[in-house]
């Protein structure tokens, strides 16, 4: 923000430059003001002005520099001129110049740097009338940039002045002397221990596939490798060269991470000195030392929860995969809306159900007869309104037979038949579903295969339901 620029033994005082040694309203302070019958002098209100001063019309003024009162109260100097020894004058001394009444030095004044009120900004000084940058100790401003004239290529000795081609800065002079730990190899410094084209001697160029490494050409080994005599080692791993060159691991360990240890058979971790399955470890799960809680087991290197015989774990949860709507013959597999669980697949719900389930593999089918007298099985699936939507032919079921909305009540006849691949003496179990309530539920054994045989009341094991 612009603000008043006031002369050398005067202050701002808002907005205006007052001298707060003489001037009643603003006396050794900005608003500070004398009280009536006394006067400001030396900053201070009084009764008389201090020596040196005069009391002009109530205000003590300096006669000898006072340009409103030079010489005498009241004799005011005239425009380009100041008040010096109590006379109105223009000289100001050799090398100075008259900035607002005070003579400034312009070519050194950071605040008149150049002309009267010209104020260098932050980091630079006023320089033979020009604000410069300022440089630390050791450098030198060079067009606006700070060099180190002794060492600077392209400023040697003096700014602008540059080193040909081969030389380098030293002590301000362009040479060709390199500094330590590096040689002057046709004008260029190289630091014969580790250049490829100069090693140990300038123009001694290492061969294809190998570096210099202390001033001498080695095999040049890849990330993660160490030149042990010649040949790339990996110290990680390395039996006969474990952490360091030479070093052998004893007989009965190898080498892991650089140091030897007990060698464990294939698929088994050292952990501590001895070989543990991380795959299985409860005390070492996935890694060594990491403990499953109560209630976990290690499977797979993971520590999960153990549940009961007939059931699976699901994120953390047991789950019964032949009933679980939600996760029905595997984990997160959902049945749709409408529909049920059982024995591990998703088959209708609706009014009504029944659902056949067997012991062994093999086809067994279920048939019913619905009030209408219509029987609905694997070779007519759709009659009175019910449906056949599961037909396992090969496996343990289930076969399911349902009413999507409503069902006609009267009398059911429900026949587990063996067909002619099912196998003997197998044991089936038949459920009934009203309303997602089960109301019958009934098991027995198929002695024999039947074919397919209408099923009705004369049908030996039929299950006649009510409902």
């Amino acid at each position: 923000m612009c603000s008043v620029s006031c002369a050398a033994g005067t202050t701002n005082c808002s907005g205006v430059c007052r001298d707060l040694t003489t001037d009643n309203n603003n006396c050794g302070a900005c608003g500070r003001v004398c009280p009536s019958g006394q006067v400001c002098s030396a900053g201070v209100c009084s009764v008389s002005c201090a020596s040196g001063t005069t009391n002009c019309s109530g205000v003590c003024r300096d006669l000898t520099t006072d340009n409103a009162n030079c010489g005498a109260c009241g004799r005011v100097c005239a425009a380009g001129t100041v008040c010096s020894g109590g006379t109105c004058n223009v000289s100001c001394a050799a090398g100075t110049t008259n900035c607002s009444g005070v003579c400034r030095d312009l070519s050194s004044d950071n605040n008149n740097c150049g002309a009267c009120a010209r104020v260098c900004g932050a980091g630079t000084i006023c320089s033979s009338g020009v604000c410069t940058v300022s440089c630390a100790s050791g450098q030198t401003n060079c067009s606006g940039v700070c060099r180190n004239l002794l060492t600077d290529n392209a400023n040697c000795g003096v700014c602008g002045r540059a080193c040909a081609a081969g030389t380098v800065c030293s002590g301000g002079t362009c040479n060709v002397s390199c500094a330590a730990g590096t040689s002057n190899c046709s004008g260029v410094c190289r630091d014969l221990s580790s250049d490829n084209a100069n090693c140990g001697a300038c123009a001694r160029v290492c061969p294809s596939g190998q570096v210099c490494a202390s001033s001498v050409c080695t095999v040049s080994c890849g990330s993660g490798q160490t030149n042990c005599s010649g040949v790339c080692r990996d110290l990680t791993s390395d039996d006969s060269n474990c952490g360091v060159c030479g070093r052998v691991c004893p007989s009965g360990q190898v080498c892991q991470s650089s140091a030897c240890v007990v060698a464990c058979s294939a698929g088994l971790t050292n952990c501590s000195g001895v070989c543990r399955n991380l795959s299985s470890d409860n005390t070492n799960c996935g890694v060594c030392g990491r403990v499953c809680s109560a209630g976990q087991v290690c499977s797979a290197g993971v520590c999960s929860v153990t549940c009961a015989a007939g059931q699976t774990n699901c994120s953390g949860v047991c789950r019964d995969l032949q009933t679980d709507n939600a996760n029905c013959g595997a984990c997160a597999r959902a049945c749709s809306a409408g529909q049920a669980c059982a024995a591990g697949t998703c088959v209708g719900q609706g009014a009504l159900r029944f659902t056949l389930t067997w012991s062994t593999t093999g086809d067994m089918d279920l048939h019913v007869t619905p009030p209408c007298g219509t029987e609905i099985y694997f070779g007519r699936s759709t009659a009175c309104g019910g449906t056949l939507d599961v037909d396992d032919t090969s496996q343990r079921g289930p076969e399911n037979i349902y009413w999507p909305t409503s069902f006609t009540p009267g009398r059911y006849y429900v026949c587990p038949e063996a067909y002619t691949s099912a196998v003997a003496n197998t044991t089936w179990t038949l459920v009934a579903i009203r309303g997602g309530v089960e109301v019958a539920r009934r098991s027995g054994v198929r002695g024999r295969t039947d074919g397919s045989v209408v099923c009705s009341a004369s049908f030996p094991g039929v299950i006649i339901l009510d409902l």
